[in-house]
């Protein structure tokens, strides 16, 4: 990851997944732990498929941020492997001191392995809270920058020349890409509910065939 951060300068680094579900293309952004690849497998269990996993790397080029493809894999803890299980898909364990595991994806559950950068539509930023509804909202300007600042992947810190040109491409992000909240209950049996929000959502948006 240090090696990338330093020959490729002119990308913004995110700490997310990117999913790509009915022609569109979105980055789920959240700290550690907070179900970013739960939902991600809830999402592929409906058709969705991968193509990074806890890294977003973008680049910025003819107006459009491009989203890098990662490995084609997801890496889940045993009880967030619910969705994953009923993919029937291959798994291991990340490393033999760890209960998280990795679970091979294949063309049918990931675009990563198209091998190409695709078209970022949206990001949107999770927050679980302890009770009510799922909410997706827009964010004010100033939110907007914060939220991506916030999600900047840490190593992205070790270097101030790096992280001035995160800074800048950050504030392009902002400025060229819908961002919103995604604030939701906690609970594994919510996480339908909370796909059904985020897709009811992506409605309406003109889709690309990859």
């Amino acid at each position: 990851m240090a090696t990338l951060l330093t020959g490729l300068p002119s990308y913004l680094v995110l700490h997310g997944n990117v999913v790509h579900i009915d022609g569109k293309t979105v980055a789920l952004c959240a700290p550690s732990r907070t179900g970013k690849s739960t939902l991600t497998s809830c999402l592929l269990a409906i058709g969705a498929r991968l193509h990074s996993d806890d890294l977003v790397v973008l680049r910025y080029e003819k107006g459009l941020f491009w989203a890098e493809p990662g490995p084609p894999e997801l890496r889940l803890w045993p009880r967030s492997a619910l969705f994953a299980n009923r993919l029937r898909l291959k798994k291991e364990r990340v490393y033999p001191e760890t209960r998280k595991n990795r679970f091979r994806l294949g063309l049918q559950h990931s675009t990563s392995l198209l091998g190409k950068a695709i078209p970022l539509h949206a990001v949107y930023f999770m927050w679980r809270k302890s009770g009510g509804v799922t909410q997706i909202l827009s964010l004010a300007p100033r939110e907007r920058l914060e939220c991506v600042f916030r999600s900047l992947y840490p190593l992205a810190y070790q270097n101030t020349g790096i992280l001035a040109k995160q800074f800048a491409l950050a504030a392009k992000l902002t400025e060229s890409v819908p961002l919103k909240s995604l604030s939701f209950p906690s609970g594994y049996a919510k996480l339908p509910a909370i796909r059904s929000v985020l897709m009811e959502n992506l409605k309406g948006w003109p889709g690309r065939k990859l």
